[in-house]
Formats: C-alpha cells, sequence, structure tokens
C-alpha cells in the first residue's frame, strides 16, 4: 500500500472517530470547548490511551493541529447540522402530517437559544 493511501486512510479514520465523539458530548448537551482543555481534547486524549488510531493523533505535532483545532470542531458541527436539517427535511416531505414546536430563550449572554421539535 502506497503512503498517500495509508494517509488517507488514517485521515479517515481520524474523522470517524472525531465525529463520534462530537456526537457523543452533544447528544448530552455537553460543551466542548473550555478554558485550555475542553471536553472535546479530554474525551480525544482518554481514548487515545486505548485506541491506537487516537493516540498517533494526538501525540503527532502535524496531526493534532490539523484535526483538533476548534476551527475543524465549528466545521464538523456545522456539517452534522447541515446533514441533520436534509434528514429531517426528507422526513417531513415523506410525512402525512407533522407538527412544529418551537421554543426560544435568552442565554446567560442574552442570546437567544431557540429549540424547534418536529414531530411526525
Amino acid at each position: 500500500m502506497n503512503k498517500n493511501v495509508q494517509k488517507l486512510n488514517s485521515g479517515e479514520m481520524f474523522k470517524k472517530r472525531l465525529i463520534q465523539i462530537i456526537l457523543f458530548l452533544t447528544a448530552g448537551n455537553t460543551a466542548l470547548g473550555g478554558n485550555y482543555e475542553g471536553n472535546f481534547l479530554r474525551t480525544v486524549k482518554l481514548l487515545a490511551q486505548f485506541d491506537p488510531v487516537l493516540n498517533k493523533l494526538v501525540y503527532t505535532e502535524e496531526s493534532k493541529v490539523k484535526y483538533l483545532s476548534w476551527k475543524i470542531q465549528n466545521e464538523v458541527i456545522e456539517l452534522l447540522a447541515s446533514e441533520t436539517l436534509k434528514i429531517l427535511c426528507e422526513e417531513i416531505r415523506n410525512s402525512q402530517c407533522f407538527t412544529i414546536i418551537m421554543n426560544s430563550t435568552q442565554d446567560i449572554t442574552k442570546l437567544d437559544q431557540t429549540i424547534i421539535m418536529n414531530i411526525h
């Protein structure tokens, strides 16, 4: 197997694991970030103790910069949100009837936090 294929495979393995960590943390409304080392990085480091793929990610400087930055976390969250929206729209289109419930409240920074629920 040549090095380009190996790099692609390891990149895909990193991405799959990181997406699963983000999904796990956000499913419980757990914040990803923090002061120095947020829940996301702490979870990655915890799992890296048992997973050689994540271990390589955490302890290889090139990989760490490429996959563990807050910008990458935000991009993944945006991609997951976009995909979720597509799935919800498709489910609504395919249902005979549906209900949308919306609730909004301000958080501590005075920003509106909106929840939209779809029942079909």
